[in-house]
């Protein structure tokens, strides 16, 4: 009898070691209609680990960035990761090596990961003399994904519906109307650019007054989405380095 009080005995503290461990050591993460193979993420020297998935640590190109310009960078990277689904990814920042890690569970294809994380973003409209008109940073107020049509001859394309705020509407009108006006000379058109590459240059025949605009190029509805995506997020306030990634299976 005192045998069978130890074995319960020994059995209940293992348990409770172990529920310690389980709860106190990680975070299990479950997700609804996937198979029970379930993503281990724990914390260790602030770098989190994942069992499958992958895991990308990045860091500024300049050596003079600012904590501020860190968590300017977490939130972006949280705005692109919930947009494009990865609601489980888990981010950490260490200040001392001046590194953003994220982990990213379930996803094995590391190139579109590392594509998501590390394009700055930088939206410009340029004139054909590459003077900047608009200024994605601090121009735009909102993109979107849509797919429908964008002039009344052709048939629905994928693309992105850009909106201004009211400073840079006046902006716009004024750079088109100057556009306009260089049709003899083959200058006139507008040249939208994202991180330097130019995703299309219409032409312009006439003053453009309007809050919006239609960024339409070779797009697939993924590109599209992740184009939107990233210009709502906002831009990256300095370039990234990979340094590692890591992909678990």
């Amino acid at each position: 009898m005192k045998s069978n009080k130890v074995l319960i005995t020994l059995i209940i503290c293992i348990s409770v070691v172990l529920l310690t461990v389980i709860v106190g050591g990680a975070i299990i993460i479950f997700e609804k209609n996937r198979t029970p193979n379930y993503s281990l993420v724990t914390q260790s020297n602030n770098k989190p680990l994942i069992e499958n998935g992958v895991i990308i640590t990045l860091q500024p190109d300049t050596s003079n960035a600012t904590k501020e310009q860190f968590d300017t960078v977490e939130t972006i990277f949280q705005t692109r990761l919930t947009n494009a689904g990865y609601i489980d990814a888990h981010i950490s920042t260490d200040l001392g090596k001046k590194t953003i890690t994220v982990a990213i569970p379930f996803e094995s294809d590391s190139d579109k990961a590392v594509k998501l994380l590390s394009d700055t973003a930088k939206l410009t409209f340029t004139d054909a003399d590459g003077n900047v008109v608009l200024d994605g940073a601090t121009d735009i107020k909102d993109a979107k994904y849509e797919y429908s049509k964008i002039n009344e001859t052709g048939g629905n394309v994928h693309h992105v519906t850009v909106t201004f705020d009211s400073a840079a509407r006046q902006k716009f009108a004024d750079a088109t109307k100057k556009a306009a006006a260089l049709s003899a000379s083959g200058k006139n058109y507008i040249s939208i650019k994202l991180d330097e590459n130019i995703i299309s240059s219409p032409r312009v025949s006439e003053q453009i007054n309007s809050e919006s605009c239609v960024i339409s190029g070779d797009f697939t509805a993924e590109t599209a989405k992740d184009l939107a995506n990233k210009i709502k997020s906002g831009q990256l306030p300095f370039n990234l380095i990979v340094v590692s990634v890591d992909v678990k299976k």
